[in-house]
């Protein structure tokens, strides 16, 4: 413990120690030495040097003081319930993020997937858009291979006609003729 004594709470004097039949007890200097009239009453005994130190250095809180103390305690009581909802609003937002990124990860999924289906429903339509094409040459030659035919048809058609007309003539001179015969 220490050996420095505080100043009187009274006057601010010095403090003074002394032993005295078998005791211990603690005063103000200006009191007990020059007897100048501080307030410090009367001197109470103690068994140790020590105990009468400890006496002596021990103070009555001032209520301004008291009042500062009480204050930083409610004042560090709310900081921990504060810190407390910081963390605990941490500890939400960290999940909330951990549920957003679980979310996130999932839409990817979904997106890649739905882009793959995408890619594979533009190969076919590409597929028949070109079946398509084909079929498109292929109808046009046939129409063209119509057209040669119908062509051809007509042509024929009237080169028919006129092979009909001489086929006519024809049998109709054979008649003729085998009428003459028949008659010789």
């Amino acid at each position: 413990m220490s050996e420095t004594l505080k100043p009187c709470p009274f006057c601010g004097g010095a403090g003074h120690v002394s032993h005295s039949f078998g005791k211990w007890y603690a005063a103000c200097e200006a009191s007990w030495l020059r007897g100048d009239g501080c307030a410090v009453g009367p001197f109470t005994h103690f068994e140790s040097r020590e105990a009468a130190v400890a006496a002596w250095n021990t103070r009555a809180e001032d209520p301004a003081l008291a009042a500062l103390r009480k204050e930083l305690a409610d004042t560090k009581r709310e900081r921990l319930l504060a810190e407390d909802e910081v963390a605990s609003a941490a500890t939400r937002l960290e999940e909330e993020q951990c549920r957003c990124d679980d979310a996130l990860a999932a839409l990817r999924k979904e997106l890649s997937d739905t882009k793959a289906l995408l890619e594979r429903k533009n190969d076919a339509c590409r597929s028949h858009l070109i079946d398509l094409d084909d079929a498109q040459t292929e109808r046009a030659a046939v129409e063209a291979n119509l057209a040669e035919l119908r062509k051809a048809l007509e042509t024929s058609e009237s080169q028919g006609k006129s092979v009909e007309g001489y086929l006519r003539a024809a049998e109709a001179e054979n008649d003729a003729m085998r009428k003459e015969l028949r008659e010789l």
